[in-house]
């Protein structure tokens, strides 16, 4: 179960940087066969929800309702928008992401720490309210915004980084882009 923990929160944080689809679509391959073998039909349901061409390959039926729910990004970055990070559900955050010396999350814990401080999350040492880890450049702030924008200079986080974001998650897409999406 460790091992399907682990992986899950690398699966989420690829979901986070579009340039690692590909990578994205064999780790989902592997991630169902481990959660297949565990009998874990919540991690398999959700993964087939992201890729449903794995359904028939799973013989998964996709009205079935799973009683646990995977941690998942996109659910915590949906509810720290819509309710702030005090209000967002830890558990949607996998544990590995909360963790400082992970680097292969490194990616989702930036942008973790991005909505959590756009949020009103307060820094708490090198740690934020919301559990997560960052590195916050020196220099004054008056808005959340700021703050945000001094995180990104701290985790060395520029446009090239923003453009890898899917539009969902990038604040500077445009509404073509997001009624594409």
């Amino acid at each position: 179960m460790e091992c399907l923990d682990s992986l899950h929160a690398v699966y989420e944080s690829l979901k986070l940087d579009i340039l690692r689809k590909r990578d994205l679509e064999l780790l989902v391959v592997l991630l169902c066969n481990i959660a297949n073998f565990l009998g874990e039909e919540s991690y398999l349901d959700h993964y087939v929800r992201d890729f449903p061409g794995l359904s028939k390959k799973f013989g998964m039926d996709m009205t079935s309702c799973s009683r646990e729910i995977p941690p998942s990004l996109f659910r915590w970055l949906e509810n720290c928008l819509q309710h702030g990070s005090s209000v967002a559900n830890i558990d949607d955050l996998p544990s590995l992401i909360c963790k400082d010396g992970s680097p292969v999350v490194s990616w989702a814990r930036k942008i973790v720490s991005f909505y959590s401080l756009l949020s009103g999350a307060k820094r708490i040492g090198k740690k934020l309210s919301t559990g997560v880890y960052c590195n916050i450049a020196m220099g004054s702030h008056c808005t959340h915004e700021e703050h945000t924008v001094l995180a990104m200079v701290g985790g060395n986080f520029g446009l090239q980084q923003l453009d890898s974001l899917p539009s969902a998650v990038n604040p500077s897409a445009s509404d073509q882009d997001l009624q594409q999406a």
